[in-house]
């Protein structure tokens, strides 16, 4: 059974991922790594819009550091700074 499993988490963005039940049950399966806000609703949500029966028993969210992480995104300018190239 293909189940589409969608996990909620920061800034309002959401991503479904698909778990074959046939194939892997009776063991934890990663649904990824995700950075929700804290104190916000963050929450996974199991549909039942799949291809035979549906089954889950728990959701297990385990915290890690994120001091790993770096960050990509380039800085912004400053305003009235003036930028040139040759």
């Amino acid at each position: 059974t293909r189940v589409p499993y969608t996990v909620h988490f920061g800034g309002g963005k959401k991503q479904t991922v698909f778990v074959n039940q046939n194939q892997n049950q009776g063991r934890w399966n990663s649904l990824g790594t995700y950075e929700f806000d804290g104190g916000k609703n963050g929450k996974v949500v199991i549909s039942n819009d799949a291809n035979g029966l549906v089954a889950a028993d728990a959701i297990m969210f385990v915290f890690r550091d994120n001091s790993d992480v770096v960050d990509v995104e380039p800085p912004s300018v400053p305003s009235g700074v003036r930028v040139e190239g040759n």
